[in-house]
C-alpha cells in the first residue's frame, strides 16, 4: 500500500510538472503574440514606419503631459506632409507590387535622411509626414539629403 501511495504521488509529480512545462510554454507564446500585436498596432505592415494610431497617441500624450504640450526649451516642433504624385501611375504601370516596392524604398530613405528623434508616418497610401521635433524646418540632415539630389 506504502508504495503504491509513492508511485501515485511520484505519477502525480511528473504530471504537474509536464503541466507546468505546458502552461510556460504557452504563456511565452503568449507573450510574444502580445509584443507583435503591440508593434503592429503601432506601424504600417507594409512600411514598417509609425502609423496614424502611433501620431495621434504621441499628441495625446503631450497635450495631457501636465504642460500643455510644451517643453522646457520653447523650440517649436515641425511637421512636414509629403504625397507622391502620380502614384496611380506607378501601380499601373508596375503593379500592385512595383508601388509597394517604391513606398518601401521611400520609407527607408526618408528614415536615413530624418534625426532619431524625428518620427516618420505613413498617413495612409502615399501620404507620408515627419513630425521633427524640436524643429521648425526640415532637419540638417533632410536637408542636406535632399541639396544631394537624394530627395
Amino acid at each position: 500500500m506504502i508504495l503504491l501511495g509513492a508511485v501515485v504521488t511520484v505519477m502525480g509529480g511528473v504530471f504537474v510538472y509536464l503541466l507546468y512545462r505546458r502552461v510556460r510554454r504557452a504563456n511565452l507564446q503568449l507573450r510574444e503574440a502580445n509584443r507583435q500585436l503591440e508593434f503592429h498596432a503601432v506601424r504600417d505592415p507594409l512600411t514598417g514606419l509609425f502609423n496614424r494610431r502611433s501620431f495621434f497617441e504621441l499628441m495625446s500624450k503631450r497635450a495631457t503631459d501636465g504642460a500643455g504640450g510644451r517643453r522646457e526649451d520653447d523650440v517649436p516642433d515641425g511637421l512636414l506632409v509629403l504625397d507622391i504624385d502620380h502614384f496611380k501611375r506607378i501601380n499601373d504601370n508596375l503593379g500592385h507590387a512595383g508601388g509597394d516596392a517604391v513606398l518601401v524604398e521611400l520609407a527607408k530613405r526618408l528614415c536615413s535622411a530624418v534625426r532619431d528623434t524625428d518620427m516618420v508616418i505613413r498617413w495612409g497610401g502615399e501620404e507620408f509626414l515627419i513630425f521633427l521635433q524640436g524643429q521648425c524646418g526640415p532637419s540638417e540632415k533632410f536637408g542636406r539629403t535632399r541639396a544631394q539630389g537624394g530627395g
